[in-house]
C-alpha cells in the first residue's frame, strides 16, 4: 500500500472556538472531512500515515503544564520567557492572518512538547497552508477525494476569507505543512502578489502555483490531534497555553470607525465590548490577571483588570514589538 511520508513528525494544534460565532463562518465544510478532529492518524486514517510513525502523546501536555495543572494556575504566564514562541512574522498585504496564527500555534507546540529544540531554527511555511486549505489534495487512500474547500469570496486563497476550523480540517486530511525555505512566502509570493498590484490575476495565479506534491512532502510535519477550547473557559485556555505554547484565537481588531474606542495605542491594549464579528486571527501566548483595565481606552474600559498576551502578524515595528494585549472581557 503507498503512503505518504510526513517525516514521521507529528504535532498537536490547539485552537479557540468562539461557539457563538463559528456558525456564520464555516463555509466550505468538506465532506468526509469536515470536522475530522480531535482524533489521531494511523495507516487507516483520512492521513495515510506510516504505520511506524511515533505518535506524538498530546493528552500528557508539556512537563511545565502538568506540573502546573497539578499546582494550580499562576496570576500570570508568557510562553516567551520559556522559548515557545517564534519569531513575530508579518504578513504584509497577505490577507492570510489565518494561516499566520494557525502556523504560530503549530510552532509554539512543537517547541512546548521538546519536538524542536529553538525558536530561531522554527519557521513554517504560511503560504503552504493557505494554498493547500483552498486546493486540496486527495490522500494516498482515497478516502479524501473530491473533498473541496469553497471560497466565499474571491477565486484566489490569499485574499478570501479563513480561519483555523479551514486550516485544522485541511491538516486533519494529512495535510502536512513544509518549512519556509522550500515553501517560501515572503521571497516569492509576497513579491509577487505586490508586483500584481495586489489582484489576483492568472498569470499571477500561475506564477505561484505549489506542486501538489509539497501537500505531503518529506520535510513536512503532520498534525495528530486538535483541541478546540470554548473562549468562555478561561482556565481551560490558560492550560493550554501552558501544554502547548500558543493557541489561535479569532478577534475583531479592524473596525476603523470605533479605532479611538477599542483600541490604545500607546499601551497596545485591544478591548471589543460589542462586536461579536470576527475579521483577524491572533495567537495567545500568555495572560496576566492584573492587567490594569485602566491600560484600556477610558471609551471603552473592561470591569475588571486582566488581559491575554497575544501575538499579531504586522512585524515588530507595530504594537508592542508585534503583541498585543486582549481583555478578558473582549466580546470574542
Amino acid at each position: 500500500m503507498r503512503k505518504y511520508s510526513c517525516e514521521s513528525r507529528f504535532v498537536s494544534v490547539v485552537l479557540i472556538v468562539m461557539v457563538a460565532l463559528f456558525s456564520g463562518l464555516l463555509f466550505g465544510m468538506r465532506g468526509s472531512t469536515a470536522f475530522a478532529a480531535e482524533k489521531d492518524f494511523d495507516e487507516h486514517g483520512n492521513g495515510g500515515m506510516d504505520e511506524s510513525a511515533p505518535v506524538f502523546n498530546t493528552t500528557e501536555g508539556s512537563r511545565r503544564g502538568q506540573l502546573q495543572l497539578q499546582a494550580g494556575l499562576p496570576a500570570s504566564y508568557d510562553s516567551r520567557d520559556h522559548g515557545y514562541v517564534t519569531p513575530v512574522r508579518d504578513q504584509d498585504s497577505l490577507n492570510i492572518c489565518w494561516s499566520f496564527a494557525t502556523i504560530a500555534a503549530v510552532e509554539s507546540s512543537l517547541l512546548a512538547h521538546g519536538q524542536v529544540s529553538s525558536a530561531k531554527s522554527l519557521d513554517l511555511s504560511e503560504r503552504q497552508l493557505a494554498y493547500f486549505s483552498f486546493n486540496l489534495q486527495p490522500d494516498a487512500l482515497g478516502n479524501t477525494k473530491g473533498d473541496k474547500t469553497l471560497p466565499i469570496r474571491k477565486k484566489n486563497y490569499i485574499d478570501n476569507y479563513g480561519n483555523a476550523w479551514v486550516t485544522t480540517e485541511t491538516m486533519a486530511t494529512g495535510i502536512g505543512v513544509a518549512n519556509e525555505k522550500d515553501v517560501p512566502t515572503f521571497d516569492d509570493m509576497l513579491g509577487k502578489w505586490i508586483g500584481a498590484g495586489y489582484k489576483w490575476t492568472s498569470t499571477f495565479g500561475s506564477a505561484t502555483k505549489l506542486d501538489p506534491k509539497l501537500a505531503r512532502g518529506a520535510n513536512a510535519w503532520c498534525m495528530s490531534s486538535v483541541n478546540r477550547i470554548p473562549m468562555k473557559d478561561r482556565n481551560s485556555v490558560k492550560q493550554a497555553i501552558m501544554n502547548d505554547g500558543g493557541v489561535a484565537a479569532l478577534t475583531y481588531l479592524n473596525d476603523w470607525d470605533d479605532w479611538d474606542v477599542q483600541w490604545n495605542e500607546d499601551n497596545s491594549a485591544f478591548y471589543n465590548p460589542y462586536e461579536d464579528e470576527s475579521n483577524h486571527l491572533i495567537t495567545i501566548v500568555g495572560w496576566d490577571d492584573n492587567y490594569s483595565r485602566d491600560n484600556f481606552t477610558g471609551a471603552a474600559k473592561p470591569q475588571n483588570n486582566g488581559a491575554y498576551i497575544c501575538l499579531n502578524t504586522y512585524g515588530t515595528e507595530n504594537f508592542d514589538n508585534g503583541y498585543i494585549y486582549i481583555s478578558y472581557e473582549d466580546v470574542l
